[in-house]
């Protein structure tokens, strides 16, 4: 898969992982009720974007992943392209945003 495909499906998924988050957190505040405990698919950028939201809405978010930690551990290839990020490799960003979760 090319890095511009790559790039897109991420944001895609991060945009579909923080409307689903939107939506969870306005029907707790409006009474709803919402689940204690969330399964994320994948650890690459995506899932663990939505894994942070998760958490940060007072879910209990599980990630579920190989333990090589997703595609952009795997490629083995320096990152220029990632916001905030100015060169790193995929296993460097990924265990970044593990800490962060």
């Amino acid at each position: 898969m090319s890095s511009l495909m790559t790039s897109l499906m991420t944001s895609l998924m991060t945009s579909l992982m923080t409307s689903l988050m939107s939506s969870l957190i306005r029907c707790a505040a409006e009474g709803g009720a919402v689940p204690v405990k969330l399964a994320v698919v994948g650890a690459g950028p995506a899932g663990m974007t939505a894994a942070i939201y998760a958490a940060r809405a007072g879910l209990k978010p599980v990630v579920v992943a190989p333990s090589m930690g997703g595609q952009l551990m795997s490629k083995g290839v320096n990152v220029e392209n990632y916001p905030g990020i100015f060169e790193a490799s995929g296993g460097d960003i990924v265990r970044l945003m593990k800490k962060q979760v």
